[in-house]
């Protein structure tokens, strides 16, 4: 199906670029420093096993401390975010993440650890839903898929400081202390900017909407009703069967997402010797930044085609996963590591892409609450519990085998978005 393209409307004036590309830069750096405060306690969860004597349950139960006030969050803070100042919520919640990783660093029993990771789960589940709206309501049809992949190189990045940092201290107190203390400051330091400097939706700022400035090219095209705000929540996003099949879709890729990442350390550290799993955390995290990138210069090219471009990385992705443990048998896991990344958050940039597209933008931040939720409610919390059941129980091989498979049923999920998708974006 042949796009539609648009005359171009009036031309913004300078104001807006400005503004639109400050918006950027505090979305894009707040995430940064977030993801540095979210992670902490994966990048020494193998420590926690070797010298606290805690089993892998005991680590799945205190990383689903977070995840689930992180998925419950993420479904009450998107509905937020459609309702309130963008810049506030936004800084304040950097802010308050920031003061509870400090404490974070400070107890040693688990119950204090799960109780604090909890409460900076709900803190962090307002970032994403008010990131995304921001970036939905600034950037049209044309350039929203590409930003909003740019963006998402904001947590791989942020996410990839922590295990390097942790590597460079040799003592378990030292480094637990600073790998608490400083992402903790930096955050605080970085939320107090957004709060004060950052901007909100366009037209709050005195500035025309994306509608105005470039007609139906700017927002996508979908047909709507003059229902009130829940109404329409109900309509276009919980009874929405494209919607339903993205939270299907997210729920799997999360499970494989952290049926890598949260236990890659404690993989590595059972077949390999030093800081391979260290090493191998970053270098997933850190080869997701340019697959994300070449996500976004394809949806820069090819705005409609987001989903076809992750069905392929799927099919790509189930190979990968089934060739990783043998990779890893052999000491290559830091080169097994950069390849799942780069499969994984490819693909996972455009959940966000297609969200935005296939919703009106009055209900962006529902949208992406809920989408967002199912991966960390039933997405994460099914890889930290189903993993080590399966690793107890038969094997590592079988673990990411069973992942393989589910990144097939994430590939065919994909292909039936392609026509809704196609018929959404005009540009």
């Amino acid at each position: 199906m042949a796009a539609t393209r648009f005359p171009p409307g009036p031309t913004p004036a300078p104001d807006y670029y400005r503004w639109r590309a400050h918006v950027f830069l505090v979305v894009y750096i707040g995430y940064v420093f977030a993801y540095t405060t979210r992670n902490n306690l994966k990048v020494v969860s193998a420590r926690f096993v070797t010298e606290e004597g805690w089993s892998l349950y005991q680590v799945g139960f205190v990383l689903s401390a977070f995840t689930l006030a992180y998925g419950t969050g993420k479904i009450i803070f998107g509905m937020v975010a459609d309702r309130v100042s963008l810049r506030r919520l936004f800084g304040g919640a950097l802010i308050i993440s920031g003061i509870l990783c400090i404490l974070t660093g400070i107890p040693s029993s688990a119950r204090a650890l799960a109780a604090l990771t909890f409460a900076n789960g709900l803190v962090q589940s307002a970032l994403a839903p008010a990131a995304l709206v921001l970036l939905g309501a600034w950037y049209p049809n044309s350039s929203r898929g590409s930003r909003v992949a740019i963006w998402n190189t904001s947590q791989n990045l942020g996410a990839a400081l922590l295990p390097l940092l942790a590597g460079a201290f040799t003592g378990w107190s030292l480094a637990r202390f600073h790998i608490f203390l400083i992402p903790g400051l930096l955050t605080i330091a970085v939320g107090i900017w957004a709060y004060r400097t950052g901007a909100d939706r366009p037209w709050r700022q005195g500035l025309p909407t994306l509608t105005m400035l470039f007609g139906p090219a700017g927002t996508p095209q979908l047909s709507t009703r003059a229902d009130g705000y829940w109404p329409t929540v109900v309509r276009a996003v919980l009874t929405n069967r494209w919607i339903l099949t993205l939270v299907g879709i997210n729920t799997l890729l999360y499970c494989i997402r952290f049926g890598v990442i949260n236990w890659v350390v404690i993989f590595a550290a059972a077949h390999t010797a030093g800081r391979t799993g260290e090493i191998a955390l970053a270098g997933a995290e850190l080869a997701a930044i340019p697959a994300s990138f070449a996500f976004g210069a394809y949806a820069a090219r090819h705005p409609n085609r987001a989903s076809s471009a992750a069905m392929k990385a799927m099919l790509a992705l189930a190979v990968a996963l089934a060739a990783w443990p043998h990779l890893a048998f052999s000491s290559s896991s830091v080169a097994g590591a950069l390849l799942l990344g780069a499969l994984i958050y490819g693909p996972q940039v455009s959940i966000n892409m297609l969200t935005l597209s296939l919703v009106p933008d009055n209900v962006a931040g529902a949208a992406t609450g809920v989408v967002g939720a199912a991966g960390y409610l039933a997405g994460e919390t099914l890889a930290n519990f189903l993993i080590p059941h399966l690793v107890t129980g038969y094997g590592w091989t079988v673990a990411y085998t069973s992942l393989a498979l589910t990144a097939l049923i994430c590939a065919a999920g994909y292909a039936s978005l392609r026509g809704p998708e196609m018929r959404s974006l005009r540009y």
